[in-house]
């Protein structure tokens, strides 16, 4: 299953008293060199290997001690976990029902992907996401939208002002410069208002997760780009025409 394994797998002989921990079940029998001893399973059982810990339910409860057995009797088998290449997977699941065939005729059996239990277990997040990927996009879109408005109409009543600048000399990349720098200033401001706020609000949400990822401050500092340059494209787009006109008509204008 591409795990980590110290010590020995199952190997190819048809022993029923080996078996292999997880690192959970290793601390808690206390072993510092768990493969050789023993431990009682439907017998006495030889540890033959230790196996990183892996995740055998979902990610909301913490790794449970897990001793793997191996049943040499077809019948005892509930439930046989097949890792294969996603390139050929019709070939796959054919030729895995040839050998249960084989091994155990008749037999009943339902086959189900690995993925489709993921999808089961995290409906819930699922569901999450699409609604705050919505919510974002929605709210991204009515605040360029209303920043669109707010900056024509800020620019408007600067006309006169702007059309004195351009006699003046000043070029118009100087003055998106200078209109800009508001803009960035509201932005920066509200990160720093809002950020712990978020960052209090993510860390609460992972409290109902055994595992989950780090928050650092470089999520943050990529958003705040990402915000900064969507704001300053927007702003730039609208009111680029109007800075750029004859300063003429503008003072005409006024």
């Amino acid at each position: 299953m591409g795990m980590n394994v110290k010590g020995e797998a199952f190997g190819q002989n048809e022993r029923d008293d080996e078996v292999i921990i997880n690192q959970t079940a290793a601390k808690l029998f206390g072993f510092n060199q768990p493969v050789g001893k023993t431990v009682y399973r439907h017998g006495i059982k030889t540890i033959v290997g230790v196996v990183d810990d892996f995740v055998a339910g979902t990610i909301h409860q913490k790794t449970q001690p897990c001793v793997i057995t191996r049943y040499i009797k077809p019948d005892a088998y509930s439930i046989l976990t097949v890792r294969f290449s996603a390139s050929n997977v019709e070939r796959a699941v054919a030729l895995l029902k040839q050998k249960i065939e084989k091994i155990s005729p008749g037999v009943i059996y339902d086959v189900n992907y690995y993925e489709n239990d993921i999808l089961s277990n995290y409906q819930m997040e699922y569901g999450i996401r699409k609604i705050v990927t919505l919510f974002v996009v929605l709210s991204m879109f009515l605040t360029l939208a209303g920043l669109v408005g707010y900056s024509i109409n800020k620019v408007s009543k600067r006309r006169k002002e702007l059309g004195v600048r351009r006699v003046n000399g000043a070029k118009a990349k100087e003055l998106m410069f200078m209109l800009n720098k508001s803009y960035v200033f509201i932005v920066i401001v509200a990160a720093i208002v809002f950020s712990p706020l978020a960052y209090l609000g993510i860390n609460q949400l992972f409290t109902f997760y055994a595992y989950h990822t780090k928050v650092d401050l470089l999520s943050f500092g990529l958003v705040l780009i990402f915000v900064l340059f969507c704001v300053l494209l927007t702003v730039t787009a609208s009111v680029w025409q109007i800075v750029k006109r004859n300063p003429v008509e503008a003072l005409r204008y006024e």
